[in-house]
């Protein structure tokens, strides 16, 4: 009786959705909806918060246990980065400090890359009898000037470090137009400002992006439970949640179209937009977008060597 069921369910999904029955596709599409990018972690919403001069940092008073988990566990330091080294501490004749900058990839790697490169480092001649400290200064969602601002903040808090590694790229190019520009937010701005500028969103905005949240939320509670043994092995838990997830799928796209369609007041809106003029052609808009990202990273390259550090830039 099961097995007629379960065989009912893979031919059912066929009718439902127009494609051939797979637990290979569809269990990979359950592990991406259990990914920090789809729980929202690498975007600047619900675990993080506005800073000032950053655009935003996580906020290490409210991430939960979901976060923690994937970050690697580690901590998030009181300045709002995933890192608990001193970030203030001074360089010296025994210890080699690295600040490590960028995106999620480079934050990935201050986590996941970390212990490999200090091991390595510490095997160089010239850093035998050094400790070799990473710090990792790296932010899902950053990307010029962000990159070259964080820098340059934590330099005026007292932070010394002997050597630079940027890791950017992708967010500085490909993040721009669909965060930004579509919504009439200059590209400079970090990602998503639209909905981080303190104090201009409508209680309507408000309503959606919580809606939004929730929503994600959803998504991934939906996707951990199916993942788990036995219903990640049964057509008929799949067959449901591949409903369940598609339509919120199409609920979370109605809800992003809602918050691009809002219009606030004159004050807000420059408030978001920060005097964003029109591009006059897609070629002019990604000129400017690389632009940016070149003259962030030769403004990193002058501070390190205004600073007698080593800078290290990879794509």
């Amino acid at each position: 009786m099961l097995g007629s069921i379960e065989l009912l369910s893979a031919l059912a999904y066929f009718g439902i959705f127009g494609e051939g029955f797979s637990y290979r596709l569809l269990h990979q599409r359950l592990e991406r909806q259990i990914t920090p990018e789809a729980a929202g972690i690498t975007r600047p919403t619900g675990q993080m918060v506005i800073h000032p001069c950053l655009g935003f940092v996580f906020n290490p008073e409210a991430v939960d246990k979901t976060v923690r988990t994937a970050l690697g566990g580690l901590e998030i330091s009181r300045f709002g980065f995933v890192d608990t080294a001193p970030l203030l501490a001074p360089r010296s004749a025994t210890g080699y400090r690295i600040a490590v900058l960028g995106g999620s990839v480079a934050a990935a790697f201050g986590i996941l890359g970390r212990a490999r490169l200090i091991e390595r480092l510490q095997a160089l001649p010239q850093l035998t009898n050094r400790r070799v400290e990473l710090i990792n200064l790296g932010m899902a969602g950053y990307k010029q000037p962000q990159t070259a601002l964080t820098l340059m903040w934590v330099l005026s808090l007292g932070a010394e470090f002997d050597a630079v590694i940027n890791i950017d790229g992708f967010n500085d190019i490909a993040l721009p137009e669909a965060d930004n520009v579509r919504l009439g937010v200059m590209a400079a701005y970090p990602r998503e400002w639209a909905n981080l500028a303190p104090g201009v969103a409508s209680l309507r905005r408000q309503t959606t992006l919580a809606s939004i949240a929730l929503t994600r939320q959803g998504r991934r509670d939906a996707a951990s439970l199916v993942n788990r043994f036995p219903l990640r092995y049964s057509a008929s838990a799949l067959v449901l949640w591949s409903v369940y997830d598609r339509s919120r799928a199409a609920r979370l796209g109605g809800l992003q179209r809602e918050l691009g369609q809002e219009r606030g007041s004159a004050r807000s809106r420059y408030q978001v937009s920060g005097g964003f003029r029109p591009y006059a052609s897609r070629e002019a808009m990604y000129d400017d977008f690389v632009a940016l990202w070149q003259r962030g990273s030769r403004l990193l390259h002058q501070v390190c060597q205004a600073n007698g550090m080593r800078y290290f830039h990879f794509l």
